[in-house]
């Protein structure tokens, strides 16, 4: 059980730290918060049908267009050095997400601010997306990240100081949109 919730998150349920954690971890992908009425990003991925948990569904096709994973599965995500993580591993209602989504755009989501359990993952990774604004402003109070650099948001996709990559969640994207951030999440890791 959880203080922040009561309830187990699903990255503990599914036992991501022991399954899907790489070795060596070279790419974080922090997102915001499950959906509390969709699959999780680490659930199963079915056969022979389109993939619902649709930003696993985008960020793995388009991580496999760019030859950054070898197939859109997880397996190659994992393979390839990749981890995903929320911001805030509670399932929280849609209500309760924007209400966090508001504070977190002012820099100001007590819930975002307890993203403690990112820590592990930030000091071994090499690259990390923050892909939205819980994820912003998460990492922004979890680390040295100055206040000028990420007062823009999430918008336009950029790299910040080197070792992150921020963008809006690809969810809320266009499609063009999608393909500029994953073109730019590429060459960032590039460098």
């Amino acid at each position: 059980m959880n203080v922040c919730c009561a309830g187990l998150h699903p990255f503990d349920e599914r036992r991501v730290a022991d399954v899907w954690w790489p070795s060596p971890l070279r790419f974080l992908v922090i997102g915001e918060t499950p959906s509390p009425d969709s699959p999780y990003f680490y659930d199963p991925m079915p056969e022979g049908r389109r993939d619902p948990v649709r930003v696993r569904r985008n960020l793995l096709g388009g991580l496999a267009q760019r030859g950054l994973v070898s197939t859109p599965i997880l397996a190659a995500f994992k393979g390839a050095g990749f981890l995903f993580d929320h911001a805030i591993r509670c399932r929280l209602s849609k209500p309760e997400t924007k209400k966090e989504w508001r504070r977190a755009r002012r820099f100001a989501s007590d819930r975002a601010h307890q993203a403690h359990h990112l820590g592990r993952a930030l000091g071994e990774s090499g690259k990390v997306w923050i892909m939205g604004w819980l994820a912003l402003d998460a990492v922004t109070h979890l680390t040295a990240l100055p206040r000028q650099a990420v007062a823009a948001g999430v918008i336009p996709a950029r790299p910040l100081e080197g070792k992150f990559f921020v963008s809006r969640y690809l969810l809320h994207a266009s499609q063009a949109e999608m393909d500029a951030i994953l073109d730019g999440f590429r060459a960032f890791v590039a460098v």
